[in-house]
């Protein structure tokens, strides 16, 4: 942690979790985290024990290091500001691995966005449900019926979903593995890593008429990277 942002630059740290000095609110770590910047933003939804040693509404040590600290502790405030009279368009992206755990949210978004884009691994359930081959890539089996269904109902909504159309593919989710990008249909013995070129052209074409954007769950595998 010896780097520390200069002016006009903004640190994007890692998810803090992943340090154990974190969950045990260690004071030296958060004086290490103070060091990196002047303004310190908390952007967790508090959707775990409320443990981390950057977060004031905790007794949190790093805020009383690096003050002014800014956070986002009222996050359900914000989104439900948002919803009540959201400028338009309004698009949603929607990430992460499964289609039940997304459920609830994709339905309440339906009555209220105009555009859900939809990535990740979860993104292959909708795919399998449109009669696409997905490979070896992560499909909830037993959600297929539920994707239909909400495709559907996003139909039904006039609301656009938009799901991937090209993919980079590799046959292991291993650091290094030889990979290769095909549009369509993912071959037996592949699975998917992320979406390429076109599937980003569409995204960010969306994204750049928007005037509203709620965002939830990554967007592909990127904890780790082919070559």
């Amino acid at each position: 942690m010896s780097t520390r942002c200069i002016r006009g630059e903004v640190m994007l740290l890692e998810n803090l979790r992943f340090h154990g000095e974190e969950e045990q609110n260690d004071e030296s770590f958060a004086r290490a985290l103070a060091q990196l910047a002047d303004v310190y933003v908390n952007d967790a939804f508090g959707n775990r024990a409320p443990r981390a040693c950057v977060d004031r509404r905790y007794g949190g040590a790093s805020s009383r290091h690096a003050p002014p600290v800014f956070l986002f502790g009222s996050a359900n405030a914000h989104i439900s500001q948002s919803f009540a009279g959201p400028a338009r368009p309004f698009l949603a992206i929607l990430g992460g691995a499964k289609v039940s755990d997304k459920n609830g949210v994709i339905r309440n978004l339906l009555d209220r966005v105009d555009v859900l884009l939809i990535g990740g691994a979860m993104a292959y359930t909708f795919l399998r449900a449109q009669g696409e081959q997905t490979g070896k890539s992560l499909v909830e089996e037993g959600q297929i019926s539920l994707a239909n269904d909400l495709s559907t109902t996003a139909r039904a909504k006039h609301v656009r979903m938009l799901v991937p159309i090209d993919h980079v593919i590799a046959t292991e989710a291993k650091e290094g593995t030889a990979s290769t990008v095909v549009r369509g249909n993912i071959p037996e013995g592949q699975m998917v890593w992320t979406s390429v070129p076109k599937t980003i052209a569409a995204y960010r074409g969306e994204i750049a008429r928007a005037h509203t954007i709620f965002w939830n769950g990554p967007l592909g595998l990127f904890e780790i990277h082919p070559v």
